[in-house]
């Protein structure tokens, strides 16, 4: 743990105004929050145009729901981007507990309040410096529906119809966007957590994530990564044709690999877990598709997926 000493040379202009008003956002909540963490490119010197301040902030028992309110309204405010993660103090209890990478970001961030909470927290011995199994189990969990499976349905079946004889970017000659491009670009980056992390990484920035990527992954890297990088921070919901298959091969290549982490062919309990999440994918999926055709039982029939045909080009 760091204690507050950023030098004014590795902040932009609108970081610097950032970390001046914090004090006076840091006396109107000091009830309520233990802690305030800073994370990221910023601490690192890594910050490039555009690029976020990262900032935890670990609330007391039974404010979260002010401290969410009280930081919702101070973002919309902000003519810079500060992306806020909020804890509950069980919650950062238990990414300490399971080993999560993000405990680590928190481990070498620079702390700019702590009532004593977070410094007790980071002298706990019992605490594992690697991800355990449950991490990697319910990081997985979180990825294939929310941030891989889904997002990859959702674009295909646009891709689908707006490129159809009767889609709208068949119809003017060009792509109009497919959703949600955003978030499968996350989903890359949260399974890269995975997979860096199992093979002995400490990714503390995306700069790391890039730069440790490429050593395993090779050439191809840097252009989906940085691809991903400009619509997560232009929060660009739709991703061009061309896009979706610069990224899709690279979201399938981690996704097997994580996989193969979790040992899925000898943990029946997640895999279950697994197709549950995926199942409930499809039906949205179905459900979305058959109105929008007006036929759902030809669709069910035309198309039926399993999980595991998302890991196939």
């Amino acid at each position: 743990m760091r204690e507050s000493s950023l030098s004014s040379s590795l902040l932009t202009a609108v970081k610097r105004t950032f970390m001046k008003q914090l004090p006076s956002f840091l006396e109107e909540q000091k009830e309520k929050i233990h802690s305030i963490v800073l994370i990221g490119s910023t601490v690192f010197g890594f910050e490039e145009e555009g690029s976020d301040i990262d900032v935890v902030v670990i609330c007391k028992e039974g404010h979260y729901e002010e401290v969410s309110h009280g930081l919702h309204k101070r973002m919309m405010g902000e003519e810079f981007k500060v992306q806020y993660t909020i804890f509950k103090p069980s919650h950062v209890e238990w990414i300490f507990r399971i080993g999560s990478p993000f405990a680590n970001s928190i481990r070498n961030g620079i702390v700019l309040t702590d009532d004593g909470y977070l410094k007790n927290l980071l002298t706990n011995k019992e605490f594992p410096l690697r991800p355990t199994r449950e991490y990697y189990l319910e990081a997985l969990k979180d990825i294939v529906d929310l941030r891989y499976y889904l997002p990859i349905i959702d674009i295909e079946r646009e891709i689908r119809k707006d490129h159809g004889p009767e889609g709208i970017c068949a119809k003017i000659g060009k792509c109009q966007g497919h959703a949600p491009g955003d978030i499968l670009a996350t989903g890359i980056f949260r399974m890269l957590y995975i997979t860096l992390s199992y093979r002995g990484y400490k990714p503390l920035s995306k700069a790391d994530v890039l730069k440790f990527a490429y050593e395993i992954y090779g050439e191809e890297t840097p252009e989906v990564l940085n691809k991903s990088i400009e619509l997560i921070r232009q929060d660009r919901w739709g991703v061009t044709v061309e896009e979706y298959r610069l990224l899709k091969p690279f979201a399938v290549k981690l996704f097997r690999e994580c996989l193969r982490i979790v040992d899925s062919r000898n943990n029946e309990d997640m895999l279950k877990e697994l197709r549950d999440s995926a199942r409930a994918g499809r039906l949205i999926a179905k459900r979305q598709r058959g109105v929008e055709r007006g036929n759902l039982k030809e669709f069910a029939t035309r198309r039926r997926m399993v999980p595991w045909t998302l890991c196939n080009d």
